[in-house]
């Protein structure tokens, strides 16, 4: 309960006889509060005790002041004195820190950092019963917000629909290295609340916003009333009490002149009410009794006599009580609104109730801001830089930082987070508030010494001033300034063990600009695209060495063409424009890589998937008013792009960001083709798996590109979400000389991008502060592998320049990023000689910044296009164009250099050198007899003898020497499951899809592989399902290896042809759509499957098929390629695996395979108990299932179950393996084998059956399966038997390599690149 409700609660009576007085005593803090407050005092006064001087510094003490070459002297955790260098007296034996060329600043303060959603089950209101303490846990991670300098945060229960609740201020304490207590943390457990006044979705309607208001207000109405109802009765308390002193005094009198046997009864009678009183310590008043009917009235005398009434106590509410504190102004209020008309209702609450609070939120109420000047309130923006999901694309908060600090008033910055992490953002937020307006030093009050008042501790925290908390943060450059790196942060005198060494300036640009006199244009006579020069300009441009600057640079304009570059001075003539920059720095326009800008969404045509002639260009809206928010911020150029939905989804252009502009600018209308290896595949059309979007692509690219002459193309632009596809996709297109691009999908970051193929490059973005640190370190990794990289806004207008500042937080170099909005996408789409340079011969697409623009406070003054002004004074400025460029007059761009995908030279070199000696009590090598002991010696990769004993010089460079407790068998083999493949296994848009691989669809990075190496499964055949007649191509890869040429062993070893019910059983339940589309589907009866997988062979064989005989749809069902894949199985050059599971599906598949001369394998046989004499005479292989488990009772009811017919196939000699079906069942395929070996099965068979049997029937034989020389090295060790399930996995060894022990859980896994700079490490964190 909270403490000022016991206040509430507690009074103490005069327990005389009489009327008992009623005391109003002062409200009492909760025992365990002070005992918290008193423990955490004690244990940080003596933690904190050692003095500590910090010298040299610049100290931005937080009020607006800075000392140059200051001396900040701290003594118990609090500074003792602040002055210059020589004034101030340091105490012998103080702890000194040198902070020459150093910055300090206070500790920062985060208003609203980790917000908690309380349980509640009103719509709106307060819920004062819910502190937030209660619910924060202790092990929120809060190390990354002090690492960047946050020594205080508030939490807070969440606002929007949910009940608003009491919230905690929190100090980020350390002590011996390690977290504290919550408690030990809370600075303030129910310090403040948020009430919330609007919701903060956009999509909620304004009455909805209104309810809202009305249900705030009329909570606050009634804790005025029941705040007054409770002054009034202590009021009515008063003079009860004095009237029941008058009265007990008069008792007392009466006692006095009373008899002695008046005095025996008095006695008894009060020994009663002693008793009465200790049964209920606080009594109420004795009521009068009533009197009869017929009694006379009272005279004076006696109703002199009677005892005052007591005053009736008003009901405690909980609620009620916390609304009443903040009418009094007794808890710091915050109210949450976004919109205007939020704003205003609050504006009502405040005029109403003398309501003192602050603004959270109000990300679009730039209308209401001289309202809210007027009426002293605080806004608390944020986060400024890229906000919550839903107000992302309408979102103002950074330019609104301007337009508030323009109408005066008081600003605070937030960071926004949903998480305690989030709370590191908050000083790149004060910046991002400084681009959009807001005076530097005010932006610093805004994180420090502000928040710090609107919480009530100004006078703890907030500002470098004496006898303050000595909450302190050491940088190496001005806080306004997302480069400086934090050194070291103090919280109460104590030095974190974070510290850092200040990083390496001699690569960054110039520093953050904050003051420059107005840019002077002179010269009447000049005209629109005329001569133009620009002096007094700081030339930011990307050198090969690294960043090029030019101070006090001059550049002449000319033709919309940049004609000098130089430091030199030049020539001003009266036909000149001349702009005098004043030291601002110009930089080349930036060009947005992927943009769907002014598109509102129309960026797909789902008719087909692959739609190559669709130009989203078409849909470009040159007068939207994204082009002025676009170019606020550098861009000039954007590369207009289709969507993700299709395989190819059209035409990419290159367009200049001309407001209003007619015809349009456009640079390039076919720079690139936008492919997507994840499209849609929900629509009724084809394709409908990640196989069918794998073919469609290839096809593509072979209709597009095959039969060409080599030339210059146009590069690809592909989608991707894993690390195969890019491979795969990589490898289709360099066969054809294209160049490809791969942009960031759903699921990648830096391990994944740290994998792509050399040659190609990437788009990355849009980056916000919500992205885990594994995808923010991906930009860094990039420029160590040497692969170029852009940005991209896509459907969102979070711009180029912010998401390049996250990535040089996290590695990122300066140089690099700038080339990554320039040069880079300029290359990528081949015209690199127009647009991304400020050199001569360039188009003049330049943008001029207040400063420089990488530090994130720099605004943009001026946009230039082909030489003429398009925006300035932070306004677009529209106007008639004329056409500059199109494709026609574009260069052709470079072919670029396609490289050859390589494995990984440290791996190759690691796997040559090793040497590998396994000895273990029993071998089973398969092929032969099983050795006790044996001992096997593996050299790269391959096994190169075994024996029982081995004679090896144990001075082999490089030997490693295993020895296991059990016995080693060959790793187990899976004969087909859908491993490692999301979604359909099969395009089902049509019935057959003989050339389709089921490779196509599989992910080498999917966590299938890693459960299956865990069960000892080394190999697998990858299935494409049994919902076609004809599935497609069956592949064999290993379950380890991140690359196709290491893992994939066989693209098409089978073709799956599939007679079971599930080919015709889901169709009769689509029959009810149209002949045209996916949902009309053949067959629907068993005779209709018999019938389709006949016609397939049939047309397979030209001579052999008469086309006059078909009709309808049915007279060419497969195409040229199909045709040759099935030629190949007529042939006899390739398997058919045919499901069949019941007697009848059996003896279909054997009378097909009869009547066309084909050599088949049986899938499934689930019925062939009865048929093994059959399957034996036509020397057909089965593959079983090992999903099927049978208990003992049925076993011994029906003879005829499966169960038995492993054991009677190898009776028979029929070859036979095992397959899982499903891809969780793939780590399970040991034991679900052990319990066909206690069915009758032999152990060696099995075994077999699990290695060399499935490598024979794969087609892999020659290389794994059994151990023998020559062959891959894999191998499963186990604790005893490969077939007791007590003996578990010891490990697994593929190609020579350890790669999975269950004991220690799957290892680690690590990006094979070293860092790439001093600021930041790329060692892989958390589950990076």
């Amino acid at each position: 309960m909270s403490s000022f409700l016991r206040a509430r609660l507690r009074k103490n009576t005069i327990l005389t006889r009489g009327c008992p007085a009623i005391e109003r005593v002062r409200p009492l803090r909760s025992v365990h509060a002070i005992f918290f407050l008193v423990a955490s005092c004690l244990v940080f006064s003596v933690a904190s005790a050692a003095e500590l001087v910090i010298t040299s510094a610049t100290v931005h003490v937080g009020n607006g002041e800075v000392l140059e070459a200051a001396t900040v002297l701290v003594s118990d955790g609090r500074i003792a004195e602040v002055g210059k260098d020589g004034e101030v007296e340091i105490p012998a034996g103080a702890e000194r820190i040198d902070a020459s060329g150093l910055h300090l600043m206070p500790g920062m303060v985060d208003l609203r950092s980790l917000e908690l959603v309380p349980e509640s089950r009103g719509a709106f209101g307060v819920d004062a019963r819910i502190a937030v303490a209660d619910g924060l846990d202790s092990f929120e991670d809060w190390g990354r917000a002090r690492e960047e300098g946050v020594t205080t945060v508030a939490v807070s229960g969440a606002g929007g629909s949910a009940q608003s609740s009491l919230g905690a201020v929190l100090k980020l304490r350390r002590r011996n290295g390690s977290s504290v207590a919550l408690n030990e943390l809370l600075l303030g457990r129910e310090s403040h609340i948020v009430l919330s006044l609007g919701i903060a979705g956009s999509t909620s309607t304004s009455a909805q916003r209104l309810e809202q208001y009305y249900a705030l207000r009329r909570q606050l109405v009634a804790a005025r009333n029941y705040s007054e109802s409770w002054e009034n009765y202590w009021k009515e308390v008063e003079k009860y009490n004095k009237a029941a002193g008058k009265f007990n005094d008069g008792l007392k009198k009466k006692k006095t002149a009373g008899g002695s046997g008046q005095k025996k009864e008095e006695k008894k009678e009060e020994k009663k009410e002693g008793k009465e009183e200790k049964k209920a310590p606080v009594p109420p008043p004795a009521e009068e009794k009533k009197e009869p009917k017929k009694t006379p009235p009272a005279s004076k005398s006696t109703a002199a006599k009677a005892p005052p009434k007591a005053p009736k106590r008003p009901k405690l509410d909980i609620v009620l009580e916390a609304l009443s504190r903040v009418l009094k102004g007794k808890l710091t209020v915050f109210i949450e609104a976004h919109r205007a008309d939020d704003v205003r209702y609050a504006l009502r609450l405040h005029k109403e109730f003398k309501l003192d609070f602050t603004l959270l939120g109000a990300g679009r109420a730039g209308s209401v801001a001289g309202e809210l000047a007027a009426s002293g309130l605080t806004a608390a923006l944020g986060p400024v830089l890229q906000g919550a999901w839903d107000l992302r694309r309408r979102a103002e908060s950074e330019r609104l930082a301007g337009v508030f600090e323009d109408a005066g008033v008081p600003l605070v910055i937030t960071s926004g987070a949903a998480s305690g992490v989030g709370s590191r953002y908050l000083r790149l937020q004060a910046c991002a508030a400084v681009r959009g307006g807001l005076d530097s030093s005010k932006a610093l009050q805004a994180i420090t010494l502000r928040p710090a008042k609107r919480l009530g501790l100004e006078k703890k925290i907030g500002s470098i001033e004496k006898g303050k908390d000595a909450d302190l943060v050491l940088l190496d450059g001005p806080p306004m300034d997302v480069r400086s790196r934090v050194i070291s942060v103090v919280v109460e005198g104590r030095v974190g063990e974070e510290s850092r060494s200040p990083a390496e300036k001699a690569d960054r640009g110039p520093a953050a600009g904050l003051s420059f006199d107005a840019i002077k244009k002179h010269g009447n006579g000049w005209i629109p695209g005329g001569p133009t020069i620009l002096k007094n300009a700081v030339v930011m441009r990307a050198a090969p060495g690294g960043l090029e600057v030019m101070e006090k640079a001059t550049v002449v304009l000319h033709n919309g063409k940049i004609e000098k570059v130089t430091t030199d001075p030049v020539k001003e003539e009266p036909r000149h424009a001349v702009f005098d920059l004043a030291g601002r720095c110009l930089l080349p326009g930036f060009i947005d890589a992927h943009s769907h800008i002014t598109l509102k969404g129309d960026v797909d045509d789902l008719s087909v998937a692959v739609n190559e002639g669709l130009r989203v260009l078409d849909s470009f809206d040159p007068w939207d008013g994204e082009l002025a928010t676009l170019l606020s911020r550098g861009v000039t150029t954007v590369a207009l792009s289709p969507g993700r939905n299709n395989v190819v989804g059209g035409e990419i252009s290159l367009v200049k960001l001309l407001p209003g502009g007619v015809p349009l600018r456009v640079l390039k209308r076919k720079a690139a083709a936008k492919t997507s290896l994840v499209p849609n595949l929900a629509l009724p059309r084809y394709p409908t798996a990640h196989s069918g979007a794998g073919e469609a692509f290839a096809s593509w690219l072979k209709v597009r590109f095959g039969g060409k002459a080599a030339g210059s193309r146009a590069p690809v632009v592909a989608y991707f979400e894993t690390i195969t596809q890019a491979e795969r996709s990589f490898a289709l297109a360099s066969a054809h000389g294209v160049p490809v691009t791969f942009l960031e999908g759903v699921g990648t970051d830096g391990r994944t991008f740290g994998r792509l193929p050399r040659g190609s490059r990437a788009i990355l973005g849009p980056y916000s502060i919500e992205e885990p640190e594994r995808v923010l370190r991906a930009p860094a990794i990039l420029e160590e592998t040497g692969i170029p990289f852009s940005w991209a806004t896509s459907g969102t207008l979070i711009d180029p320049l912010s998401s390049a500042v996250l990535a040089i937080l996290y590695g990122l170099s300066e140089a690099e990023a700038l080339r990554s909005l320039t040069t880079h996408p300029a290359a990528m789409y081949g015209v690199e000689g127009r647009i991304g340079r400020l050199e001569k011969g360039a188009d003049a697409d330049l943008v001029v910044w207040d400063g420089n623009p990488l530090t994130l406070t720099a605004s943009v003054s001026m946009v230039l296009i082909d030489g003429e002004v398009v925006y300035e004074n932070g306004r677009a400025v529209a106007g008639k164009v004329k056409l500059s460029g199109n494709d026609e007059g574009a260069e052709a761009p470079p072919t670029p250099v396609v490289a050859a995908a390589v494995e990984d030279p440290v791996a190759v070199a690691d796997a040559a050198e090793s040497t590998i000696l396994v000895r273990a009590r029993k071998v089973y090598t398969v092929s032969g007899a099983a050795l006790e002991p044996g001992q096997v010696l593996i050299r790269a990769g391959k096994i190169v003898q075994l024996g029982k004993r081995i004679d090896i010089d144990k001075a082999t460079p490089g030997l490693l020497v295993i020895d296991v407790p059990g016995s080693i068998c060959p790793g187990f083999i899976d004969a087909g499951s859908g491993m490692g493949v999301s979604g359909r296994r099969a395009d089902e848009f049509r019935e057959m899809t003989p050339d389709l691989p089921a490779l196509f669809g599989i992910d080498l990075h999917s966590i299938d592989r890693r459960r299956a190496l865990q069960g000892g499964v080394t190999t697998a055949a990858i299935t494409p399902g049994d919902r076609n007649v004809i599935g497609g191509l069956g592949g064999v890869i290993k379950t380890y290896g991140d690359e196709l040429s290491s893992a994939v062993m066989e693209e098409a070893s089978f073709l799956s042809m599939c007679l079971t019910e599930m080919a015709s059983s889901g169709n009769r339940q689509l029959r009810s759509g149209r002949p045209s589309t996916y949902l009309y589907r053949i067959p629907t009866t068993r005779m209709g499957t018999v019938f389709l997988a006949r016609r397939a062979l049939l047309e397979a064989d030209p001579a052999g098929w008469d086309r006059s005989q078909a009709v309808g749809d049915l007279k060419d069902m497969l195409t040229t390629a199909e045709r040759g894949v099935l030629s190949e199985v007529r042939a006899g050059k390739r398997v058919l695996r045919v499901r069949a599971q019941t007697r009848y599906e059996i003896l279909t598949a054997l009378r097909i395979a009869g009547e066309f001369g084909l050599k088949i394998q049986l899938e499934g046989a689930r019925e062939a108990l009865h048929l093994v004499d059959l399957l034996k005479e036509k020397k057909t292989a089965v593959l079983l299932s090992a999903a099927e488990r049978w208990s003992g009772s049925e076993l011994e009811a029906n003879l005829n179950l499966g169960a038995r017919l492993p054991a009677e196939l190898h009776k028979a000699g029929v070859p036979f393996a095992f397959y899982s079906d499903s891809a969780s069942s793939v780590p399970l395929l040991r034991e679900r084998v052990t319990w066909c070996v206690r069915r009758g099965l032999d152990e060696a068979a099995a075994l077999e059956a699990l290695t060399l049997g499935a490598a024979r029937l794969l087609g892999v034989s020659t290389r794994v399966g059994s151990l023998q020389p020559g062959k891959d090295a894999d191998l499963v060790a186990f604790a005893g038997s490969p077939f007791d399930l007590k003996a578990g996995v010891l490990w697994v060894m593929v190609n020579g390599e350890l790669v999975a022990d269950p004991f220690k859980g799957a290892p680690a896994i690590e990006r094979p690149r070293a860092r790439v700079n001093k600021r930041r490490s790329l060692a892989p964190q958390g589950d990076f």
